[in-house]
This record gives structure tokens, sequence and C-alpha cells, in this order.
């Protein structure tokens, strides 16, 4: 691929994520990129854009500009799903998967909006910590232990002691914080889940980040 092509696909996927991540939580954007250019990256060096499109990768300039184009980030609940519970739709599928099988070395992103682990043909590359070169891993189904990152299948969180996979709850759905998590831009509040508020001295549970937006703490003291 010419660098013209890579760079004209990754600015136009990054601008659309990063205006989106911008405005449903702006203190977290802030800390992770300070500015809307920062997250663009539209000057990133050739060798940071050619990475995108390596070994086991099935993506292409036009196939991300198009998932750029078609993908539907309109709301925060969209934007959560995509990016932090991995639900990809089909013209975004060589965004997140490739075609390297278990057990093959890979190297995943480092930013949390470029394409992820996109060489796995499970679209899982675990590693020590980040930015280390690692190994493909298949996802782990309904009731599997998701210790040590193991990752989940989309559609399910890690929790409980000692850690499994679970289905996030529902809006309307009973909950616990712990064992049984609404999704990550919904709240549980009282045992149900609910959308989530960005107002102050709401209840929450401790030791838990409260949800988007503006990724407020929990008060372990008064759990407000």
């Amino acid at each position: 691929f010419t660098e013209s092509a890579m760079r004209a696909a990754s600015i136009a996927y990054n601008t659309k994520l990063c205006t989106v991540y911008q405005q449903c939580d702006p203190y977290l954007f802030k800390e992770d990129y300070g500015t809307l250019e920062s997250c663009i990256s539209a000057d990133a060096p050739v060798t940071d854009l050619a990475v995108l499109f390596g070994p086991g990768s099935t993506l292409t300039p036009d196939s991300l500009t198009a998932c750029a184009t078609e993908l539907d980030v309109s709301t925060c609940e969209k934007f959560v799903r995509y990016i932090y519970e991995n639900e990809v739709p089909d013209v975004c599928h060589a965004v997140a998967y490739g075609t390297l099988p278990i057990g093959s070395a890979c190297s995943p992103q480092t930013s949390t909006l470029a394409p992820l682990w996109n060489q796995c043909e499970s679209g899982r590359c675990q590693t020590p910590y980040v930015g280390a070169c690692g190994t493909c891993v298949d996802v782990v189904q309904a009731g599997g232990s998701c210790e040590n990152y193991n990752y989940c299948a989309p559609g399910f969180a890690c929790a409980g002691t000692p850690p499994i996979c679970v289905p996030y709850r529902e809006l309307g759905q009973s909950c616990d914080p712990v064992n049984a998590p609404c999704h990550i831009d919904d709240y549980c509040v009282s045992g149900t889940c609910v959308i989530p508020t960005a107002e102050t001295d709401v209840p929450c549970a401790p030791n838990v980040i409260c949800p988007f937006p503006n990724q407020q703490s929990c008060n372990s003291v008064t759990h407000k």
C-alpha cells in the first residue's frame, strides 16, 4: 500500500472515533491524548501506519476507510460497545480480526483507537505487558475462566471471584457490580441496570469506576 493511502484511511478512522471519544468522555480523553489532533495523529510516521496492515492482517486502506464511513458510533453507548466490548460490525471485521491461528506470535497495538490485535483470527493477542510481543489466543466463552487476562468473547464481561465470563446485563435487568455487571456504558444501582447520570452524589458501588460520561470515581466511604 502507498503511504498516502494508509495515511488517509488512518486519519478518516481516527477522526471519527477520536471525535466521539472526546465528546463521550472528555476527562479520560484528555488523560489519554490531550488534544483531538494528538488522537488523530495525522502526522504519524509511516512505520506506525504500516503496523496496522501487518502480517496476518487482512486490513487494507479501502476496508479501513469503509469502516470509518459506515461504522455507527452516533451515541456513547455504540462507541463503548465497539471500543470496549468488541461488538464489531461486518464492515469493520478486518479492523479487529486477522488470519493468524491460535498460538501464533503477534504484536498488538498500544493505541486505544487503533485496530486492535487484528493479526489473529481470534482477534486476541495476549501479551505479558503493554507493547510486548504476544501470542494469539482464543476467546473465552460463557462460564470459562478469565483469570490472567484471558479475553471473554464479545458480549461477555469478566466478573466474579474467581473471575469467569458472564453475559453483560441489559437495562432493567437485575445486576451485581461484582458478579453480574451491566454493560460498560450502563450502571448497577440498587440491583438494577440503569442509564448512568453525569450528576454527582448519586449511589454507586465501592471500588469501581463510575461509567460514561465523565469517569467519576466512587467514594469508598459515602458510596456516592
